[in-house]
């Protein structure tokens, strides 16, 4: 490994892989030949216009050193750049591995659920999740992260602490860290610890929590109630390690304008439909977390307000 990226104000102890020191398909495939058959994860992306992103993301996911199979899902949503173009050239690389659905209209923009396109397709007994412009940065980070959870019982998913990266800049202060190795539904709902490209899934309990009424996909956040509503299957394994850089990306849907400005409506919203989905004895959580957001409208538009000042 021989490309590092760096900033200013830190010197990160981690790498990505290049083209140079990638392993090809035939030796990855033969260092799965004493493990059987089966897939045990089942790498999930979603990419879309992630032209200057999606080859970390790829790199980061073929550098995985595993004693079992993976595959790497990866969804292009018509991306109108050459996002397509990039996963094309890594699927013909590495055909048996990666496995591209490539959309000719955006789905996104239709209100389709977008990880269903994925998850029908999964074979894997865990089902991994990373957006096209979140990378890793550990070779051992699947191997690892599977092995920790075997060792506990009744798992729903784990996650690890990751990178923040804005830029050139690097923190890792962005999401906050639990106390606890083992958390329940009460943590989840009450902190959002997980940042999405840290998570795997027990792949039965991800099935059933996404399709269970209200389905996932008809909740405004998409994530968030998502991770609420697998802990009424399992707990959740937080790992005190740093395997991935999370991209703040400005081209990305959640940083445009009219997103951040209705967030909170969203996350009202969201609360609601989880009155359906979590135990009663948790209601009062939610009540909390409603009346928050609430508190919070009128405090945005006099910030936003502020800053128009400002600008004239």
């Amino acid at each position: 490994m021989d490309r590092m990226i760096t900033n200013s104000l830190q010197m990160p102890d981690f790498t990505i892989t290049t083209n140079k020191m990638l392993r090809n398909q035939v030796d990855i495939l033969n260092s799965w030949r004493h493990c059987g058959s089966k897939i045990t994860v089942s790498i999930c992306c979603l990419a879309y216009n992630h032209e200057d992103f999606i080859e970390d993301t790829i790199l980061g996911f073929l550098a995985q050193k595993t004693s079992f199979r993976f595959e790497i899902l990866i969804n292009d949503d018509a991306s109108l750049d050459s996002t397509a173009k990039i996963i094309r050239k890594y699927t013909s690389l590495y055909p048996d591995i990666i496995k591209p659905i490539f959309q000719t209209k955006n789905k996104w923009s239709q209100d389709h659920p977008m990880p269903h396109i994925l998850f029908r397709k999964a074979k894997g007994k865990y089902i991994s999740w990373t957006d096209g412009d979140d990378f890793w940065i550990n070779e051992n980070k699947l191997e690892n992260q599977i092995a920790l959870m075997e060792q506990e019982s009744d798992l729903a998913l784990s996650f690890h602490s990751v990178f923040y990266k804005v830029g050139n800049t690097l923190s890792k202060d962005y999401f906050p860290k639990p106390k606890l190795k083992i958390l329940n539904q009460n943590d989840i709902m009450l902190r959002h610890y997980i940042p999405t490209c840290s998570v795997v899934f027990n792949a039965e309990k991800l099935l059933k929590a996404y399709y269970e009424k209200p389905c996932t996909a008809t909740f405004p956040v998409g994530d968030i109630p998502l991770y609420i509503k697998i802990t009424n299957y399992g707990k959740v394994l937080f790992i005190d390690k740093t395997w991935a850089v999370y991209r703040r990306n400005p081209k990305s849907v959640t940083q445009k304008v009219e997103h951040l400005h209705n967030i909170r409506l969203k996350m009202i919203a969201m609360y609601f439909h989880l009155f359906a989905c979590v135990p009663f004895k948790n209601y009062k959580i939610l009540i909390y977390l409603i009346t928050r957001q609430m508190a919070g409208i009128p405090l945005d538009a006099f910030r936003r307000l502020k800053i128009k000042l400002k600008v004239k």
